[in-house]
């Protein structure tokens, strides 16, 4: 679990080098991804911050799953999963400062506890969590529903249009696409799907600074979506805006941990900062994440012929050589038998 990004000193992560710039459309956004937007702390200071949480005193169950959102002063700093069967949770560092925890967990009130960090004895906490909200609907054998209530508000109309651009989108149709989009904004302004879609549509057709203002509204509705980052992200790359990539994907692994995508997106900006070591971690958090990831492969083993340790490169380009065929074989194979007489 990340905590906080340092310019040299980083946990680090993430995917693939899109530099063909594969923006995220709406279907591509995961459904369960809501964390807040982040300014991060740039340091972290003081002992680990571990506790468990137990069910409402008012009564009930644990939830199935549950958030614990990690604030100091005000600042986002982290967020960790929790099931009623791991309810106990562990932040590496505790910041400094004015804390708080929240939890959260869907047919739930939200539970929060703040305290100073100076008056937390052991690094220990025990948080209550809240009672079941009186209108939460039932579960089916703890299956969350699919539909949700910002869904349930779209009009019917709107979401045809979406639709239709949506179709659009995958023939490849660009203004097809942004005209009903439009339509379907103008029906529903929160329409965050269709907003980001509009983005992606805006930079097929090069309306860049359009596509970056509609990013930017559909965080401000949805400013838990990893996919907005990752878009906004990929915005800056292009617009060789290096920092501010790394920002965006650093909190896009913040909000999906599991994503090794997203863990090779940071590296690849952290690569086009020349900030190497962080890039090779990125890049193993990512191949760690999904062992047979032939993108990270190729990653890893580029950015170690790129930093000259070509022992590392050729280990790493063999195992790459052993899920490729054809003409990306032979220019692999080419490669390494140039760093070995490098070696030589």
């Amino acid at each position: 679990m990340l905590t906080s990004r340092s310019s040299k000193n980083c946990l680090s992560l993430i995917q693939a080098l899109i530099w063909s710039l594969a923006f995220v459309s709406a279907q591509e956004l995961p459904a369960d991804a809501r964390v807040d937007r982040a300014n991060v702390p740039d340091k972290m200071a003081g002992p680990a911050l571990t506790g468990f949480v137990v069910a409402s005193r008012a009564g009930g169950d644990l939830p199935r799953r549950m958030w614990i959102t990690l604030y100091s002063n005000g600042m986002f700093v982290g967020r960790l999963l929790l099931t009623s069967e791991n309810p106990r949770f562990q932040f590496p560092q505790l910041p400094g400062g004015r804390i708080r925890l929240e939890v959260d967990a869907d047919g739930y009130e939200r539970a929060s506890l703040e305290f100073d960090r100076d008056s937390l004895l052991g690094g220990c906490v025990v948080l209550e969590a809240g009672p079941r909200r009186a209108d939460a609907a039932g579960s089916l054998s703890g299956v969350l529903a699919k539909v949700s209530v910002s869904e349930l508000k779209i009009p019917s109309k709107a979401l045809v249009e979406m639709d239709k651009a949506s179709r659009d989108m995958q023939r490849e149709k660009w203004n097809s696409a942004i005209e009903h989009l439009t339509n379907a904004i103008a029906l529903y302004p929160d329409f965050v799907e269709a907003r980001n879609n509009l983005g992606v549509a805006f930079l097929k057709t090069g309306r860049t600074a359009e596509a970056e203002e509609e990013f930017w509204r559909a965080l401000k509705l949805s400013p838990y979506s990893p996919a907005l980052r990752v878009n906004l992200g990929l915005l800056g790359l292009r617009q060789g805006l290096i920092e501010a990539a790394i920002d965006h994907f650093y909190k896009a692994v913040i909000f999906d941990p599991s994503s090794a995508q997203f863990r090779m997106l940071l590296g690849d900006a952290f690569a086009a900062a020349k900030e190497y070591a962080l890039a090779e971690e990125a890049f193993r958090q990512a191949l760690q994440l999904d062992p047979g990831s032939v993108p990270a492969l190729r990653k890893l083993g580029m950015l170690y012929a790129r930093t000259k340790r070509y022992d590392q490169a050729i280990s790493m380009l063999s195992r790459l050589l052993a899920h490729t065929e054809g003409r990306e074989a032979l220019e692999i194979n080419s490669l390494i038998v140039k760093l070995r007489q490098e070696l030589k």
